[in-house]
This record gives C-alpha cells, sequence and structure tokens, in this order.
C-alpha cells in the first residue's frame, strides 16, 4: 500500500466509525422513547382497569364528574409514578355525557348514569414533553348501556 492508499483509507475508517457513533446514539435515544411510551400505555391501561374493577357509585365518587355535565379534573395533586429513573404524571379529566331530549332534540342534558373520562399519562424526555390518553366511558349500566 502506498501513502496515498493508507491515508485515503484512515480517512474513510474515521468517516465509518463516525457514523456508528451516530447510529448508536440515535437508537438509544429511539429505545428511550419507545421505552418511555410502552411505560406509558402501560400505566394508562392500569388506571382504566383499577376504574372498571370498581362498581359505578364508587366510580362516580372517584371521578367527581360536576353534576352541571362540566369537565373535572382529578386525582389532585396529579399522580407520579416512577418507571426505573422516568417519572411519568397522570391525570384524568370526568364529566357527565350530555344527552338531547327525545322531546325537542336540541337541549342537552348532563346524563348522570353515563361518565366520560380521559386519563392522561405525560413525561418528558430530554425536557421534551411527551404524553400518551386515553377516553372512555362508565355507565351505570354496565358496558353494552345506550345513553
Amino acid at each position: 500500500m502506498t501513502l496515498v492508499e493508507t491515508v485515503i483509507a484512515l480517512f474513510l475508517a474515521v468517516f465509518l466509525i463516525a457514523a456508528i457513533l451516530s447510529s448508536v446514539v440515535f437508537a438509544a435515544d429511539t429505545f428511550a422513547q419507545v421505552k418511555a411510551l410502552t411505560n406509558a400505555t402501560n400505566i394508562v391501561n392500569q388506571q382504566v382497569e383499577a376504574l372498571r374493577a370498581m362498581d359505578f357509585a364508587t366510580i362516580a365518587s372517584t371521578l367527581a364528574a360536576p353534576p352541571n355535565g362540566s369537565a373535572a379534573a382529578s386525582p389532585s395533586p396529579a399522580l407520579e409514578i416512577a418507571v426505573g429513573s422516568q417519572r411519568f404524571t397522570v391525570t384524568r379529566s370526568s364529566k357527565l355525557v350530555r344527552n338531547k331530549l327525545p322531546a325537542t332534540g336540541s337541549t342537552l342534558l348532563p346524563n348522570p348514569d353515563l361518565i366520560e373520562t380521559t386519563i392522561t399519562v405525560a413525561w418528558r424526555i430530554k425536557q421534551h414533553p411527551r404524553s400518551v390518553s386515553t377516553q372512555t366511558y362508565f355507565s351505570a349500566f354496565g358496558f353494552a348501556a345506550k345513553s
């Protein structure tokens, strides 16, 4: 090998090593984001299942949806959950679903037997906020009830 060929080979090796290192850093960041998203989704599912295990009266008192149909946040303060070194904040927003009156079809009244709940889990990765949420309904008459 001549000196020129050796210098070119070294030059290519430096670029190859830099590319490999940047790929490893990118893969590690992506893995951390996906792991946090998986943990947050798991927390959302646990929160929904914990509510579904309750009877409707307990759900209604736990979620504390105002009788006027406006949304209420719970728990207060927000629930903090740590999984490994990652911290997650869990919030819920609940309200009574508004149903149309059959006679007029225009006036909306809150239905005390049907609660709409949005559960949100938020976290930060490298100072960037992330969140995942789900919306579900709880009925006094079970899963198949129509409002």
